[in-house]
């Protein structure tokens, strides 16, 4: 399954400039961990999505996407990560 995380583009002027930001931004934030309190809600999240069989799944707030490859080793045939 192909996971791909897409950033809405709006035409407004501060809209535009945050989107380019983040463009800049988003290549340096790491797809994983990458602090002690990222690292203690992986440790309790990932064994939960381990278990569930979703019939479609949504990360709101997605950041890097880092829990999409574990939603979709769930086997949902619908993956969605909105940032």
């Amino acid at each position: 399954m192909a996971v791909t995380v897409t950033t809405p583009v709006s035409s407004s002027t501060s809209t535009s400039a945050a989107h380019d930001a983040y463009e800049i931004w988003a290549a340096t934030y790491p797809p994983v961990a990458h602090n002690p309190l990222m690292q203690v809600e992986q440790e309790a999240v990932e064994p939960l999505l381990a278990h569930i069989r979703p019939s479609r799944a949504l990360d709101v707030g997605t950041g890097s996407g880092r829990y999409l490859p574990l939603l979709a080793a769930t086997g949902a045939p619908v993956v969605l990560g909105l940032d």
